[in-house]
């Protein structure tokens, strides 16, 4: 996109009253070179122009600059690096201050980031000739290709982090889009991150355009909270409410775990930060009629239980909440939703049909943006713990027999199947003292009706991986059915009694093996996404079953009986065809195995599965120069376009729909012919203290 299109299009001009705070951007970027050895030798000068200021002027009135990437014990190291400059509001770079280095909150206070390059060779991306149509741009690869395998390793590895970078300020704060500008020499790029993807603004040199960087740094600093992309329905809570934040989630803890002492802060630490709780108001949505909003309802959240680590999709943000006005410990679910019903009209549909075992809804609705709406918070009344915190064989089997009826009845009476069956999507609930805990079906987000053959009218293959079917990792176009559904949940099943019960699999390295082969193992071919075969393998002769004896001979019954059910073994086949197709011979089955005397309750266990931890070799470290191609080894004549796929294809798709844009550097043409390596450094990382999310 135009730099002057891209500032105009996302960020609201400068005020004529303010426009007299701001510094002229006459000669602001002389001193930046045009390309360097290492980053520092850009970002240094960089910091002080921006920094810039007089008695009453500066560059972005309000907003310091910092170098983050000294802030760490490592700052080469992968996990550990942090952008070479962050940009704070005053309060904000005192709180990072404060921080150890070895804290991950300085792009938690961050307004927007700097990451430099120091040579325009290693910029990421190719922009399009000036004189491209739009047939020409519409086929243009954006994303930049290397010949050199070396510079080409680097560059993609600086843009992974960047990206990392943007998903941790998603992570720790409350936005709807993030800002940042990536360096490359004295040239830059405004881009702009939502949960959609990146839109990144035309190549330009500071140095020969410095008011364009000052320009937006200026509309920057003059706007609000959320034009810069904060998410305003998120605000700090006050210390009484904090209070009654942490009195209902203590005693919540108490009743769903039974636990004191130690036990218990240790168990209130997940959902409780001191010094870190929101309020968040949802504009929650007429139950009785889904177009009217019939309100705003707050609910104190603090730490997450669920984070996402990635930038675009749904996202979803998951919270142990307590509803301001009555004091109710609910669950909030903060995500993007799909275009679509919303989960909770869903949900509410479902417990119109009399659907046992999912979760009620307290409120839902969209939170309100320039544009349409896209963020949803869902919140749920029953809150529980995941499959991870079962007590033992019993409780699993029992929780996960809840859940089928959950299945069953969606399928019945409502026509319609999950089609995510998986850990996550399962919580316990102890609603009685003393009774066993009741499995909860939630996220019902991706659920689809069904035709008149059982068949989910969406045909697009869904779900969590490692539970899929092998029917839908054979062929994603068959459309789901409940019977994938109840293949998913027997997977979920194994899975959690290889993690949770005792069994002979003693090393971590083997039971990651067994673990990655049988459910996570997938190859690409043909255009698509392939795997499922040790699930294949296992149902015609038990392999994989074969390979581990659990303490428990109950788990061990249930788990060949119901995968005899599902494929059955040679000699049953003829007498056993429908066992699977007709769920009836499922449910009368795990009734009656419930009723055992000698179900284990209390035989749970934390069995480790990592494989042995490798030392990632770094290519990228700052403290090696890089050395740019030479010019005379360049040809002058050299068009090379990228052949390799946008890595966010979202960058393309809205690069379309631009304006024709002016022409390229000459510099830029030259990439493909690089010869040698870069370099690189780090800066630092923190929560807005405005929204403190972990």
């Amino acid at each position: 996109m135009p730099v002057e299109q891209f500032i105009e299009k996302f960020l609201p001009p400068v005020s004529t009253e303010r426009r007299n705070e701001i510094l002229s951007s006459r000669r602001a970027f002389s001193r930046i070179p045009h390309g360097a050895p290492t980053p520092r030798e850009i970002y240094k000068p960089l910091l002080d122009a921006l920094n810039k200021s007089t008695k009453y002027k500066s560059r972005a009135p309000g907003l310091v600059f910092e170098n983050a990437s000294v802030r760490s014990e490592m700052p080469h190291e992968p996990g550990f690096m942090k952008p070479h400059i962050c940009c704070y509001t005053v309060a904000n770079a005192q709180a990072v201050q404060r921080t150890p280095i070895t804290s991950r909150a300085d792009l938690g206070y961050a307004e927007l980031f700097i990451e430099v390059k120091p040579d325009v060779f290693l910029d990421f991306f190719v922009d399009p000739p000036s004189d491209a149509d739009a047939e020409a741009i519409a086929a243009h690869e954006f994303v930049a290709r290397y010949d050199n395998d070396k510079i080409k390793a680097r560059v993609d590895r600086s843009f992974g982090q960047h990206i990392m970078y943007t998903t941790e300020i998603f992570a720790r704060q409350h936005r709807a889009f993030v800002f940042s500008i990536t360096m490359a020499g004295s040239s830059a790029r405004l881009c702009r991150w939502d949960r959609s993807g990146l839109i990144v603004s035309r190549l330009f040199d500071i140095r020969e355009r410095p008011d364009l960087l000052c320009e937006f740094l200026a509309r920057f600093a003059c706007a609000s909270n959320s034009q810069r992309g904060h998410d305003e329905t998120v605000v700090m809570a006050t210390s009484d409410e904090e209070t009654l934040f942490r009195d209902a989630i203590t005693q919540h803890v108490q009743a769903q775990l039974g636990v004191e002492g130690d036990a218990l802060a240790k168990a209130i630490v997940e959902h409780y930060e001191p010094g870190h709780v929101m309020t968040m108001h949802v504009h929650a949505i007429d139950m009785n009629n889904p177009e009217c909003v019939r309100g705003t309802e707050r609910f104190l959240v603090s730490r997450p239980v669920t984070v996402p680590l990635y930038i675009t999709g749904r996202c979803t943000r998951g919270y142990w909440a307590v509803q301001l006005e009555t004091g109710r410990v609910v669950f909030m679910k903060d995500t993007w939703r799909l275009p679509g019903d919303q989960e909770g009209t869903i949900i509410n549909e479902l417990n119109a049909a009399g659907v046992r075992n999912v979760t009620t809804v307290v409120a839902h609705g969209d939170v309100y943006f320039r544009a349409p709406p896209a963020e949803k918070k869902l919140t749920l009344g029953e809150v529980g713990y995941g499959l991870e915190r079962i007590r033992g064989t019993r409780e699993l089997l029992s929780a996960t027999y809840d859940v089928f009826h959950a299945m069953r009845d969606a399928s019945d009476k409502a026509s319609r199947i999950h089609r995510d069956i998986s850990i996550g999507n399962i919580i316990l609930v102890q609603e009685v003292e003393g009774a066993p805990r009741k499995g909860y079906l939630i996220d019902w987000e991706t659920s689809d009706k069904v035709d008149e053959h059982g068949h989910a009218f969406d045909r697009v293959r869904t779900g969590t991986w490692r539970f899929m079917s092998t029917k839908i990792l054979e062929n994603p176009e068959r459309g789901h059915t409940l019977q994938d559904d109840m293949e998913s949940l027997l997977y979920v099943i194994l899975y959690c009694s290889l993690l949770h019960l005792p069994h002979d699999v003693r090393k971590p390295a083997d039971l990651h093996t067994f673990i990655y082969n049988f459910f996570d193992y997938s190859s690409y071919a043909a255009g698509r996404l392939h795997g499922g075969d040790s699930k294949l393998a296992n149902a015609g002769n038990r392999t994989w079953m074969q390979r581990v004896k659990f303490n428990s001979e109950n788990i061990t019954d249930w788990l060949n009986t119901v995968m005899d059910y599902h494929y059955p073994p040679r000699h049953l086949r003829r007498e056993w065809w429908d066992r699977w197709s007709n769920p009836d011979y499922l449910d009368n089955f795990w009734g009656a195995f419930l009723e055992r005397d000698d179900l284990e309750k209390d035989d749970a266990v934390n069995n480790k599965a990592t494989k042995p931890i490798q030392r990632i070799k770094t290519i990228e470290d700052s403290r090696t120069p890089f050395i740019a191609p030479s010019r005379s080894e360049v040809k002058d004549n050299d068009t090379s376009i990228p052949a390799q796929p946008p890595i966010l294809g979202a960058s393309r798709k809205r690069l379309r729909q631009t304006s024709t844009p002016p022409p390229p550097r000459r510099s830029e043409r030259l990439r493909a012919s690089a010869t040698t390596g870069e370099q690189q450094g780090s800066d630092s990382v923190r929560p807005n203290k405005r929204s403190k999310a972990r």
